[in-house]
């Protein structure tokens, strides 16, 4: 039953409401089932932008065009609500338009979001912002990288594919580098080049620059510069190699470590460091906008 207490809704706030509270609201409005229609493609539109990321081989452009479509779907749907309060008259509200159902909707959807949000990115892809110039300049310092977490698997893994794992001395921090070598190879590292079984192999993304990594001693290297690579691991270094900390000092990455490939850029903005040899401390520089949406697959098999 209907109370005659009606007035016309207001645009800014169905706005506000759709656009910070999904379908609030459109309940707000009074239109239930258009709530849930643009509720249930709104939870599908980001895994499915995210299976995509993954999935396909994806140009910059269209990386690009699927993210711009996850950030413009929720003003679609703001503006929808908006353009339904525009056009309301004043009628009798339903008695579950009232202030705490709006709350109670609120907070629904913000929980089954951050459900939604969770399960992607422990399923299907994750985005992480890389602080060090390890991977320089394939991966600048201040890039956020999608990392593949739906199809990488430690057999999946080939020479050149460019890694997330989880350090051997603590797992709670995470590197980004490239793979190198596989199981039961036979590998040397020294500067950039790169030596499996006998035979080089040649990376034309590693380099040496004039920097070195605080705490990096190239001697202790040369000692034990012919490495044997367990069954379940994987070898690894980074692009930039005097500014990495890499399989050369932990040894092979066990496969239980990996978190997932890298696929593309997603946001780029450079950092500046005060001192070039600290990592640690970094100012935000501008933001690169020819790097956003660059693949970073392999194509070597």
């Amino acid at each position: 039953m209907n109370e005659s207490i009606g007035k016309r809704r207001k645009p800014w706030l169905a706005f506000i409401l759709s656009l910070l509270g999904g379908p609030t609201g459109h309940v707000y409005c009074g239109r239930p089932k258009r709530a849930l229609f643009f509720w249930l493609i709104g939870m599908l539109v980001f895994p499915l932008v995210a299976f995509c990321w993954v999935t396909f081989h994806l140009g910059a452009s269209s990386f690009l065009a699927l993210a711009v479509l996850a950030i413009a779907f929720p003003f679609v749907q703001a503006l929808d609500a908006t353009r339904i309060a525009w056009n309301s008259k004043d009628v009798a509200l339903g008695r579950w338009q009232r202030w705490w159902i709006y709350v109670a909707i609120f907070l629904i959807a913000y929980v089954a979001n951050l459900g939604n949000a969770l399960f992607v990115k422990t399923f299907i892809a994750e985005v992480l912002m890389v602080p060090t110039r390890a991977m320089a300049p394939t991966i600048q310092p201040g890039d956020r990288i999608v990392v593949d977490k739906l199809w990488t698997r430690p057999g999946s893994l080939d020479r050149g594919d460019i890694v997330v794992y989880e350090s051997v001395q603590d797992t709670s921090q995470l590197h980004v580098m490239r793979v190198v070598g596989l199981p039961g190879e036979q590998i040397t590292v020294e500067g950039a080049r790169t030596v499996v079984d006998g035979s080089e192999i040649f990376f034309p993304e590693a380099h040496t620059d004039g920097l070195l990594l605080r705490g990096y001693v190239p001697e202790q290297l040369s000692k034990h510069s012919v490495r044997s690579i367990e069954a379940n691991s994987f070898f690894v270094a980074g692009d930039n190699r005097n500014m990495a900390y890499d399989s050369r000092f932990v040894g092979a990455i066990p496969d239980n470590h990996l978190r997932g490939a890298v696929v593309n850029i997603l946001w780029s903005r450079s950092l500046t460091f005060p001192d070039p040899a600290d990592t640690t401390i970094y100012k935000l520089g501008p933001i690169d906008w020819a790097r956003m949406g660059r693949s970073l697959r392999s194509d070597r098999n």
